[in-house]
Order: structure tokens, then sequence, then C-alpha cells
């Protein structure tokens, strides 16, 4: 939902109509899905969230695994 609020406003900001160039717009304005956003910073937080409760028992932990639990 907030990715089409995201469109509305590029389609607005720059006068576009059609969707492959709003695609191209938020490429090139670094305005990516809101979902990446969202999976990013939550990887990121649970990975310091593990490690500062389990710093000796963990000792190596894959991104790929913590990214997994949204899929």
């Amino acid at each position: 939902m907030l990715d089409k609020c995201v469109d509305a406003a590029v389609r607005k900001i720059f006068r576009v109509s059609q969707s492959d160039n709003c695609a191209f717009i938020r490429t090139c304005q670094r305005l990516y899905h809101i979902e990446d956003f969202v999976r990013k910073r939550t990887v990121k937080f649970m990975y310091n969230l593990v490690t500062k409760q389990f710093p000796n028992y963990v000792v190596q932990i894959n991104l790929s695994e913590l990214s997994d639990f949204n899929d």
C-alpha cells in the first residue's frame, strides 16, 4: 500500500503517466520498494538483538537465515 502512495507522489512530482516511467524514476532516485527497506531493517535488528543477548553462544549468524523468517 505504501508503494502505491510513493508511486502516486512520483507521478505527480515528475508528471509521468506510465508505470514503467515511474519505476525508472524510483530507481534513479533510490526510492526502492518499501518491503526491501523493512526487510533490511528487520534483519539488522534481529542480528543486533541476537548478538547482544547471546554473545558467547553465537559463533556466526548467516544473514540469509534471518531473512528467511519473512518468507
